[in-house]
């Protein structure tokens, strides 16, 4: 069903997003630094409640990722794209084999 389907999207998007900021030179050390704070419970960003509910605010998770380890959104997006179509093996349009 289609909720099964976007479920599964989500959880294939966000499995990629966590292996590019781990693996990326350019990404893990805000990475590692995020995890830290995460861990330790002093997050300078609010992304939702700080309880074992498991809700948090999707419209900021942008400004907690910026805080931590992306200066460049525009350029954090292309990174994002290039990694999963390389991961994926998608060619760019007119890429030959």
């Amino acid at each position: 069903d289609r909720s099964q389907a976007v479920r599964e999207g989500y959880y294939g998007q966000a499995w990629a997003l966590v292996v590019m900021l781990e693996t990326r030179p350019a990404y893990r050390e805000g990475f590692l630094r995020m995890l830290q704070a995460v861990a330790s419970g002093n997050t300078r960003v609010d992304v939702g409640h700080n309880d074992a509910s498991q809700v948090y605010y999707p419209s900021r998770i942008k400004t907690f990722l910026q805080h931590y380890l992306i200066d460049d959104w525009s350029r954090f997006e292309q990174d994002y794209v290039s990694f999963v179509r390389e991961k994926a093996r998608i060619r760019e349009p007119g890429e030959r084999p």
